[in-house]
């Protein structure tokens, strides 16, 4: 059962992953401060940013002297993600999905192909074949 704290547009993925996700509807499209990142210690963190103009910078968190302990800043794994946005496209959610469950997971989906699985998905919503590489160059993502 999904938990209902977690905002769908940003929850899908994470409890399709059984991850934990920190944001909650409280905080959902709210500045997180660097205090509460810190308390909240994920080891991973993911970035919803549904189109190029809203990406925040990587680096920002990487570089950030306050930021240091957090376990997803020491293991580099901050990554930016489409997602779910208010109705946005259930192709590239699903592709954002595997591409989650790589990171999360890379063990169990060390034999999944992320631009073949990616393909397959994306053919299948829009009968056209090797989409990925314009999914990658339109949104600059999963190149992390």
């Amino acid at each position: 059962m999904r938990d209902r704290r977690c905002p769908a547009t940003i929850c899908t993925e994470v409890t399709y992953l059984g991850l934990n996700s920190v944001v909650d509807q409280a905080n959902y499209g709210k500045e997180i401060s660097k205090e509460q990142l810190i308390a909240w210690n994920p080891d991973f963190i993911f970035l919803h940013t549904p189109s190029q103009s809203y990406r925040a910078d990587i680096s920002a968190y990487m570089d950030d002297p306050i930021l240091q302990s957090v376990s997803a800043v020491k293991a580099r794994q901050i990554y930016h993600y489409e997602g779910y946005f208010m109705g946005w496209d259930i192709a590239t959610g699903l592709v954002d999905t595997v591409y989650m469950a790589k990171l999360a997971y890379p063990t169990l989906f060390a034999d999944v192909d992320m631009e073949a699985k990616a393909n397959e998905i994306l053919e299948t919503f829009y009968g056209i074949p090797d989409l990925f590489d314009a999914l990658v160059a339109q949104s600059s993502l999963y190149t992390e």
